[in-house]
């Protein structure tokens, strides 16, 4: 069993030869599962959403300028809500004689661009949503370059970047002029207008420029999971704030600010042109909103009249009151989110959520087309309504985290009632490789896709054998870990001497002794306690062995010391360090047997390993067996083949692929490993593989970032080093009194001017 380990086992996967945002990622598996995508504005759906009645003809003539302005041109979805014959009739025939799609929605009530633009997106087919208006106009190259800039920013891969356009609104002298400029001069007209009016005052060629809008660019699943505009809203509204927030809740891209609740400094405002506390929801707009103003992207707002009388105008949120009662029900309690869908699903799915945490395993099947129905509690009542739910077929799924964990007793008859009934159950377990969880009807160990493997192995294409290659690097590495452990090479270089010693070395981890996989579902063999008690008595049996022993990470608790030739290492020490410094693993059912394996070692397991497969390692019945098989020569190492095309399966099939937030709990004997702010980056499950890369594994706006020095959004600056941002907030007095009396005087000495 001595030797160097086999060269074919040190490929280590490397990606330093340029910058990418793969290697930057803090999630890795994305990159090396997802099948790289190619867009073309082709695959892009520009949603937009009217009402036309006879106090707006402009929109008529908004969509004959549409007709032919874009070179390459998007898919272009009209959605028409509510507008009555005539109207209606002359949209539909626009939209046929332009090769627009259109959609009518039959509803009377005050226009609802939430409602509308809801719509679009369910009857959108491509991969990538624009939302725009049809008083908004950019330069005729802008969905071609929105193309690029989804090709070069991984798109495909990071899928919750939204590229959110700053707004020009122009006066109505220049929009006028905008409307008249020959097709071959608007690319140049449009990048002139907007670098001249981002430079002078407001009321020149704009009437003001807002760095963040109601135009963005996004994946129709990101979309899908946010759950879509808060439908509720009606009228003039803040449907755009509000899912602006909801959105950065979910993408996590930038701190979120105080007094989020709050209108604060807008671009109409005096106070928008000075020092500004990072306070309000509109500077976390103009955050977020940086990356599409500096990639150059703009969207001109051209002016149109808007009467008096327009019911959309009246029933308007410029207090904000709406607002802030939509926010109020998840900015203190992110959890909720889970609850916020007002997109139109195809299935339901009964989510057991008593750890709240959890949520963020289940909110990924809103892309897959479910509404999450959601079970927090364990009372009598809930439990007996959510079978009520389960026995009448009223639900399509049944989703929990492990039900046999011991916190999950209460719903352990669901997940039983569900599996009778015969809906789809999807259990959620943690996998055996680092951020890695699995989604199917079973834990591992009673899962007929584990057990049945050797029988009916699975066909394998290139780019899974090659993302085995990329992820079994990754883990050999050593840098990439279950729990937080010391440096490969500190740990290497701590046990360098086995390697002086000529002696077989056997390496032992243990396991937490009230773990499931040493509880449930294991062999008839040696139970977990007497595999630990015999270590020290075998090791006297084998002098002529190291025994290289370490404790689960979360264990408190040291391994005692036993013979000499029994080697006590530190709990967090890097397991993979210490599974190349020994010749073989013998564990009992532990996770570690499969990054053995993934090293090319011989390895033993006592207990039900799921991953012992053909070819790859040995069971034995107790401890002693197992380490007379190493001692006997026979134990080889596994076929590196059949540990590929195994990995290959894993990943590619089995193991869905997370980020979160690390939450350790100390107890007396032991720690509690959980997660926070759970987001899966990659989902697999029943023969969907989805790739959901999170722009928050790569970078986060903060206090030291560019972006804040450079747009001065005081991230990190007390709040209270300005002045009070309260005394410009406008609230429903001010509101009232902007409408009736500042406008009016404005219009009416405006006119005056004009003659």
């Amino acid at each position: 069993m001595k030797g160097a380990r086999p060269h074919a086992w040190r490929t280590v996967h490397q990606d330093h030869m340029h910058f990418s945002f793969h290697r930057h990622s803090e999630s890795f598996a994305p990159w090396a599962l997802a099948t790289p995508r190619v867009f073309t504005s082709k695959n892009i759906t520009a949603v937009i959403c009217v009402r036309a009645h006879e106090n707006n003809p402009w929109i008529a003539e908004r969509l004959d300028l549409l007709a032919g302005f874009y070179h390459p041109s998007p898919r272009i979805l009209v959605v028409d809500f509510g507008s009555k014959a005539p109207f209606s009739e002359h949209l539909r025939a626009s939209c046929a004689a332009n090769g627009f799609i259109y959609h009518s929605v039959d509803d009377q009530g005050v226009f609802s661009l939430s409602i509308a633009r809801n719509e679009g997106a369910c009857r959108a087919e491509t991969d990538l949503l624009y939302f725009t208006d049809i008083d908004f106009f950019s330069a005729p190259d802008h969905f071609e370059r929105l193309a690029n800039y989804a090709n070069l920013h991984d798109f495909g891969i990071v899928r919750d970047i939204v590229l959110n356009v700053p707004a020009y609104h122009l006066t109505e002298a220049v929009s006028r002029e905008f409307a008249t400029i020959p097709a071959a001069a608007r690319l140049k007209y449009a990048e002139q207008l907007g670098a001249i009016a981002a430079e002078k005052s407001r009321g020149n060629l704009t009437e003001f420029i807002a760095p963040y809008s109601n135009n963005f660019l996004c994946t129709r699943d990101f979309f899908s999971i946010t759950g879509g505009y808060d439908s509720s809203f009606r009228g003039h509204g803040s449907e755009d704030f509000e899912l602006m927030v909801r959105f950065g809740h979910h993408t996590q891209q930038a701190i979120l600010p105080k007094q989020i609740l709050d209108d604060l400094h807008p671009p109409t405002r005096p106070s928008f042109f000075g020092p500004r506390p990072y306070a309000g929801f509109r500077r976390l707009g103009e955050a977020i909103s940086y990356r599409a103003e500096s990639g150059g992207f703009r969207a001109f707002h051209l002016w149109h009249p808007v009467p008096e009388s327009d019911p959309w105008r009246n029933s308007n949120d410029w207090g904000r009151l709406r607002l802030k009662s939509s926010l109020a029900r998840y900015v203190d309690e992110p959890f909720n989110l889970i609850h916020v869908d007002f997109l139109a699903h195809g299935k339901t799915a009964l989510c057991v959520c008593k750890n709240r945490e959890h949520a963020g395993y289940f909110l990924p099947f809103r892309a897959l087309g479910y509404q999450l129905q959601v079970i927090m509690g364990e009372s009598e009542g809930e439990i007996a309504e959510a079978r009520d739910l389960i026995a009448h077929r009223k639900v399509d799924a049944f989703m929990i985290f492990n039900p046999y964990m011991k916190s999950h007793e209460q719903f352990h008859s669901l997940f039983l009632l569900a599996k009778e009934v015969g809906i789809e159950v999807v259990v959620v377990e943690r996998g055996a490789l680092p951020s890695s969880v699995y989604y199917a009807p079973d834990v591992s160990y009673n899962d007929p896709d584990f057990t049945e493997y050797d029988k009916n192995p699975p066909s394998l294409d290139e780019h899974a054998l090659q993302a085995a290659d990329d992820i079994c690097g990754k883990i050999r590495s050593g840098s990439w870990t279950l729990e937080k452990l010391s440096g490969y090479g500190e740990t290497l270089a701590t046990y360098a001497s086995l390697a002086e010693t000529g002696r077989t070395k056997v390496f032992i981890p243990l396991q937490l002794s009230d773990d499931m996989a040493v509880t449930k579902f294991v062999r008839p063999t040696q139970i977990y306690a007497d595999f630990e008690a015999s270590i020290g008595g075998v090791a006297r049996q084998h002098p002529e062995i190291t025994f290289v022993v370490k404790a689960h990470p979360l264990n408190r608790d040291a391994f005692p010391q036993g013979p000499d030739n029994i080697t006590v290492c530190k709990n967090d020490e890097n397991v993979h360090a210490l599974i190349d410094s020994c010749d073989a693993t013998v564990c009992y059912n532990s996770g570690v047997g499969l990054l053995s394996l993934i090293h090319g070692k011989p390895t033993v397991t006592i207990g039900n390993a799921y991953y012992n497969m053909e070819g790859m390692g040995f069971h034995a019945e107790n401890l002693a067996e197992a380490v007379g098989k190493i001692a006997d020569g026979a134990c080889r190492p596994p076929s590196a083949e059949s540990v590929r095309k195994f990995m290959a399966w894993l990943v590619t099939r089995k193991y869905s692929f997370f980020k979160a937030e690390d939450d350790i709990r100390e107890f007396k004997h032991r720690n509690s490993h959980g997660y926070k702010d759970i987001m899966i980056t990659h989902l697999n499950w029943n023969g969907v593989s989805l790739p959901l890369g999170r722009i928050s594994a790569l970078g986060v706006i903060g206090g030291k970032s560019y972006v804040n020095g450079r747009l001065g959004l005081s991230i990190g600056t007390d709040v209270g080093w300005f002045d009070d941002p309260k005394s410009t907030a406008r609230g429903p007095i001010k509101s009232f009194l902007i409408r009736w009396v500042k406008k009016p005087l404005r219009r009416f000495f405006g006119s005056l001017k004009a003659e």
